[in-house]
């Protein structure tokens, strides 16, 4: 969806179970593999594919996960294609999560530059702001619709409780870009 664009109630359905496990390359988990691993693996192959960090991350930040394969991708990364990379994710919204997440790779970096700890610090206050809280109450709102919209479809209920979770949790952190602060 376009930022010009007005959201409808058709921009708030899920995809397809298919089509966002290929999206989010979760589509080769296997039981008995803990999630965080098949999770790595997704993160892996969407670099390998070329996948730019700011994408993978506009893709994965909606799960509540730590991601130390991007961590470590970011530490290979210049100082200057660093600190594009950051910004890049900073522009992709508002989401708590997606606040969460870049948090968690500003300070795997802070030793790189006291920048970047500056712009950890902006954003804790962010979360903890009047506006932050508001936004939390939004996306725990947004978050029970979105599980709502998904129960109804088999084959969701046949994937295993973690990728549900998943699905769920990163429709929400896209679903939050339109209706939370810009």
């Amino acid at each position: 969806m376009r930022a010009t664009q007005r959201f409808t109630a058709d921009d708030s359905r899920p995809p397809s179970v298919a089509g966002y496990l290929r999206h989010l390359r979760l589509i080769e988990w296997q039981p008995g593999v803990s999630f965080n691993a098949a999770l790595s693996d997704a993160i892996r192959v969407l670099l390998k594919e070329g996948t730019e960090a700011a994408e993978v991350s506009a893709r994965i930040a909606g799960i509540p996960c730590a991601f130390p394969v991007l961590e470590e991708h970011l530490s290979s990364l210049s100082a200057e294609d660093l600190a594009d990379t950051i910004t890049r994710i900073s522009a992709l919204g508002h989401s708590p999560l997606l606040r969460v997440a870049e948090l968690r790779l500003l300070l795997s970096q802070t030793a790189r530059s006291p920048i970047l700890a500056d712009r950890a610090a902006q954003i804790v206050a962010e979360l903890v702001s009047p506006e932050g809280r508001r936004d939390a109450q939004l996306f725990e709102s947004l978050l029970r619709y979105s599980e709502h919209l998904w129960i109804g479809d088999p084959k969701y209920r046949a994937l295993a409780v973690h990728i549900r979770l998943a699905l769920v949790w990163a429709h929400t952190h896209r679903l939050f870009a339109p209706a939370g602060r810009r």
